[in-house]
């Protein structure tokens, strides 16, 4: 595994990790499949990564887990407001209907719960939770999700091939080759958009310069952190 596939298996770990994770390059390599050396060159060079002490991170991950994390507790703080606002208004005990469809929906909560992390077979020989799919499809978008579970679908009946994990299968050798074969879809998602558009780069020339940067901002300020005059390559 090489360039943007290994940045991109890195981001996902990034955000399985809380958005940090140590700079023990063997582990992560051993976990991608590769050497330590690759991995080491990912992250202390092209100034795609923060590094800290013992450990390093992407703002940008940290940026987004924030938001989700503060999109939920929205959601939390909302619903409680609601659930007080019905309990005031509450002039009597509980109906038994009432106690009734509150055991419903905990029932319902506990179902979708269990749900979650119960595997289903996509294709014919694929596995994977309801939450694994979800993070391929927010990082990858869901073409390119569905390119990756067709081709390790198609290897393991192939092959007969069987993985403890296929979503880390998928993590660890089909990213790598889905991209190399499709290198604009990761960028488009399924937007209508030109892809440069997206990164709100000037062109189309100026976004093929700056692969694996997601801004043109990105791709400016890490030409300005190494010094250099020529394009700085994220692979």
């Amino acid at each position: 595994m090489e360039g943007i596939g290994i940045f991109w298996c890195i981001v996902e770990m990034l955000y399985e990790h809380g958005g940090e994770l140590q700079t023990d390059y063997d582990s992560i390599a051993y976990e991608l499949r590769t050497d330590s050396e690759r991995i080491a060159n990912v992250v202390r060079g092209y100034n795609l990564f923060i590094i800290e002490g013992e450990i390093f991170y992407s703002q940008t991950v940290k940026m987004r887990l924030a938001e989700r994390i503060e999109k939920s507790e929205k959601a939390k703080l909302s619903a409680q407001k609601r659930w007080e606002t019905k309990e005031k208004n509450a002039n009597a005990l509980p109906t038994q209907s009432e106690r009734n469809a509150k055991k419903e929906r905990k029932g319902k909560e506990i179902k979708e719960n269990i749900k979650e992390n119960i595997k289903e077979k996509f294709g014919e020989s694929v596995h994977l939770t309801l939450e694994e799919k979800t993070k391929l499809e927010s990082t990858y978008g869901i073409e390119l999700t569905e390119k990756m579970i067709s081709k390790l679908d198609t290897y393991k009946l192939s092959n007969g091939k069987k993985y403890k994990s296929d979503y880390h299968a998928i993590l660890s050798w089909v990213v790598e080759k889905v991209l190399q074969e499709n290198p604009r879809s990761l960028i488009e998602k399924n937007q209508k958009k030109e892809p440069w558009e997206i990164g709100k780069f000037p062109d189309y020339h100026t976004w093929e310069k700056a692969v694996g940067f997601d801004t043109y901002a990105d791709y400016l300020a890490a030409l300005e952190k190494a010094n250099k005059t020529q394009p700085v390559y994220a692979s």
